[in-house]
C-alpha cells in the first residue's frame, strides 16, 4: 500500500510540473521552446517449456512510465548565447513469477553555447542521472553519475578545424556485491581539414581514471591520425595510425605497469563504375 502511494505520488508530481510549465510556453513562445514526452508501457511475456515430465513456466509482466521535458532558449540575444536544460523519469516495474522488481532512473542535463552563430562556439554541460533499483530477486542497489564539462570548437576555413573536449564525471555505485566509486577525466584535441580531393584528421587524447576503493590510478594517453587521398577519378588512398600508452598503479602496490599499443596501415581502394543503360554498378572495393 505504502509503495502504491509512493508511485501515485510521483506521477502527480510530474505532471503538476509539466501543466505548470506548459502555459509560459504561450507569454515566451518567441524565446523559448518546449518539447516533452510522456508514455506509459505494458508488456506481458508468456514462455512454456517440456522436458520430460516436467513443465516450467515463465511468466514476466513490465509496466514502465516514462516523462521528458525540455526547454530551449536563448540568453539575451540568440547570437550571444542559448541554453538547453532538460529532465527525464523512467520507473519500471516487473514481474516475473512470484518475484518482483522496481527501477528508477531519473535526472537532469544542463547546457549552454555562447556565441553559436560565430567561428568560435564554447558549449558548457552538466548532468546527473540516477539508477535506483529495489528488487526481491538481485540485492538492492542506487548508481550516481554526475558530469560536467566543455566543447571548443575554432571553425577557421583556411585553418584546420580545431575541437577541444573536456570532461570530469564521477560514478557512486552502493551495491554490496560490487561496491565501485570512480572518477574519470577526460581531454581531447582534434584537428581535421576536409577538401574536394583529401581528408586530414589528428587527435591527441587522455584519461585518467581513479578508484576511489581501491585507490588505483590509471593515465591513458595517445594520438591517432588519418590521412585519404583521391589519386585518381577511380583511386582512393588511404593511411591510418596510432599510438596508446596506459599506465596503470594498484593503490597497495608501488609499481608502475604500463602498456603501448601501435596500430599503422595503409589501403588502396578502387570504385570502378560501369554505365549500363542509364544504371550505375559499383564493384567490390579491393584492400591492400
Amino acid at each position: 500500500m505504502l509503495h502504491q502511494i509512493k508511485k501515485n505520488k510521483n506521477i502527480i508530481i510530474v505532471i503538476t510540473i509539466i501543466f505548470i510549465l506548459f502555459p509560459l510556453k504561450k507569454s515566451y513562445a518567441q524565446g523559448f521552446s518546449w518539447s516533452g514526452m510522456i508514455e506509459l508501457s505494458f508488456r506481458e511475456r508468456i514462455e512454456r517449456s517440456n522436458t520430460g515430465d516436467s513443465i516450467v513456466k515463465t511468466d514476466q509482466k513490465t509496466f514502465q512510465q516514462r516523462y521528458f521535458l525540455n526547454l530551449n532558449g536563448h540568453i539575451i540575444d540568440p547570437r550571444f548565447a542559448i541554453f538547453s536544460i532538460g529532465t527525464t523519469f523512467t520507473h519500471t516495474w516487473d514481474e516475473l513469477n512470484d518475484a518482483d522488481s522496481r527501477t528508477k532512473d531519473y535526472g537532469y542535463n544542463i547546457s549552454t553555447t555562447l556565441f553559436p552563430q560565430r567561428f568560435f562556439p564554447l558549449t558548457l554541460y552538466t548532468n546527473r542521472f540516477v539508477s535506483d533499483l529495489d528488487s526481491s530477486i538481485y540485492s538492492s542497489r542506487k548508481s550516481t553519475t554526475a558530469a560536467y564539462g566543455l566543447r571548443w570548437s575554432l571553425l577557421l576555413r583556411s585553418l584546420p578545424t580545431i575541437r577541444l573536449f573536456m570532461e570530469q564525471s564521477e560514478n557512486e555505485n552502493d551495491d554490496p556485491q560490487q561496491r565501485k566509486d570512480e572518477r574519470k577525466r577526460e581531454a581531447s584535441l582534434e584537428l581535421n581539414k576536409v577538401t574536394s580531393a583529401s581528408v586530414f584528421f589528428a587527435r591527441y587524447r587522455y584519461e585518467n581514471l581513479l578508484d576511489k576503493i581501491g585507490s588505483s590510478t590509471s593515465d591513458t594517453q595517445g594520438v591517432d591520425m588519418n590521412y585519404g587521398s583521391q589519386l585518381t577519378r577511380i583511386l582512393h588512398l588511404r593511411t591510418f595510425g596510432s599510438y596508446l600508452t596506459t599506465g596503470a598503479k594498484d593503490g597497495a602496490d608501488s609499481d608502475i605497469s604500463l602498456k603501448d599499443n601501435i596500430d599503422t596501415g595503409v589501403g588502396l581502394y578502387f570504385h570502378p563504375t560501369v554505365y549500363i543503360q542509364g544504371l550505375a554498378y559499383t564493384f567490390i572495393q579491393l584492400y591492400i
